[in-house]
């Protein structure tokens, strides 16, 4: 968990996943893999 400021400033509290990829680029490039990855954030991020 991280404590983070809300809209009103107050201390809050969010759930953190450390997410790491790790690629072959003989294979995709690292922007197709740096693509993927903000997409996976994403998803993960939706409420």
């Amino acid at each position: 968990q991280s404590i983070v400021l809300d809209e009103k400033n107050q201390p809050t509290t969010h759930r953190m996943m450390p997410l790491s990829l790790t690629v072959d680029h003989r294979a995709i490039t690292g922007g197709e893999a740096a693509r993927f990855l903000k997409a996976m954030m994403d998803g993960l991020s939706e409420k």
